[in-house]
This record gives structure tokens, sequence and C-alpha cells, in this order.
């Protein structure tokens, strides 16, 4: 009797594990539901977030921003670059939100575009786990 039990149990458990959703498909889903939610953000501080994308073989977050007035200017981050870059990693190393991304060593990528020329990109750097641990 005690067999007939464990037996089915064992199967509900084994299912149950193969049905969690991988890290790489929840990043995802996720960036793809905060892009939708949340984007494009107000203008704050003269940047808007447009999205948030997932790069799977880099296991990458990427931030996308629109830069405007006088932010859209690729002269306001010329010498910046590195005071940026921890700026955003410190960001990073605060948030609570995404944990489970930073415990598994995820990366993440600010790009800043020119709202007067989309293609351009004033600024974007990487953030990795050795930035924010």
């Amino acid at each position: 009797m005690r067999k007939a039990l464990l037996i089915p149990m064992g199967v509900m458990m084994l299912m149950a594990v193969g049905c969690q959703e991988k890290l790489e498909d929840r990043a995802e889903r996720e960036c793809r539901e905060q892009t939708e939610k949340s984007c494009p953000t107000p203008i704050e501080n003269f940047s808007s977030m447009d999205s948030l994308t997932f790069e799977r073989a880099t296991h990458t977050i990427v931030h996308h921003y629109t830069l405007y007035d006088r932010a859209d200017d690729s002269l306001a981050f010329v010498g910046k670059e590195e005071e940026m870059h921890r700026e955003l990693a410190k960001v990073i190393a605060n948030t609570t939100e995404g944990r489970i991304y930073k415990d598994a060593g995820y990366n993440y990528r600010f790009v800043y575009r020119s709202h007067k020329d989309p293609q351009r990109i004033l600024y974007s750097t990487d953030i990795t786990a050795k930035d924010y641990k």
C-alpha cells in the first residue's frame, strides 16, 4: 500500500519539476511583459525607457532608452562613460527586482538612443556580475 502511494507522488513531483519554466524563458517573458505593460515610460529627466529585451546567447537583459532635449547630445557623455558605468552597476546591485537573474550571474546592458536620430546610439554599456556583486 505504501509503495502504491509513493509512486504517484514521485510521478507528480517529476511532472512539477518538468513543468517549471527555464530561467531564460522566464527572463524573455518578463522582459516582454514589462515592455507591453509599461513602455514607453513617460519622459523623466530627459529620458524614456522604450523596452526591455533579453539576449539568450549572452544572458543579457537589455534596457533600451531614448534621450530628449539637452540629453540628446553625444557630447553629454564624453568623459563620463566610466562614471555612468559605475552608477548603473550600483543601481543593479541595489535593486531587489530581478534578484533571481543577479543570483544567476546574468548581464545587463543599457542602450541610450537619440530622439532626433533613433538609429544613433549615444551611450551603451554592459554590466556584468563582477560589476554588481
